[in-house]
């Protein structure tokens, strides 16, 4: 696949991540930039392919362990839980990275003062209503159970990721981090 006279690159895929292409000479340019020193190797032409760098998902999805979740599966999940759908304002998905990578489902309560409510129990009955909407989900599930423990957070109105937000009809459903 990789030999130069065969090689025929193109790129076809598109599920709305963000992405950047860079040539090499881009590539080594702001590497350089960054201070680090790049050894060529003697007798090894590079071909001249472009780099493709994926950072983001513009669709309002988080991908972890390569299951899509979806905001609208993510909401149904929610909203089975009559203790969460009493209060739910918003909601939020985060990809954390604390002892691995995990999704985050941060909620918004319509009110600032958010009541005591049994969060892991809800996170589990959450993570088992998404196990059933979304089969990336479930089968990501099996290959990896510590990778698909969901998080959930709660948060008052206006505060933790929804602080400062602006008050819009098309709610924004993925964020950077807590």
């Amino acid at each position: 696949m990789t030999y130069s006279k065969t090689l025929s690159p193109r790129i076809r895929y598109n599920i709305g991540d963000e992405a950047k292409l860079f040539t090499r000479t881009e590539l080594l340019s702001q590497i350089r930039e960054l201070g680090y020193k790049l050894a060529e190797r003697p007798g090894i032409t590079p071909l001249p392919l472009p780099y493709l760098f994926l950072y983001g998902r513009r669709d309002q999805t988080i991908s972890i362990m390569g299951a899509n979740i979806y905001p609208a599966d993510v909401e149904r999940a929610l909203y089975s839980q009559p203790q969460l759908a009493a209060g739910l304002a918003s909601f939020m998905l985060l990809v954390g990275e604390s002892h691995c990578i995990h999704p985050i489902l941060c909620v918004e309560w319509v009110t600032p003062d958010v009541p005591d409510l049994p969060l892991q129990q809800l996170a589990r009955e959450v993570e088992e209503n998404l196990a059933k909407i979304n089969s990336d989900f479930r089968n990501a599930r099996v290959e990896s159970a510590a990778n698909m423990k969901v998080e959930l957070a709660i948060y008052g109105c206006g505060t933790g990721p929804f602080a400062g937000k602006d008050r819009r009809i098309k709610n924004r459903y993925v964020a950077r981090a807590v």
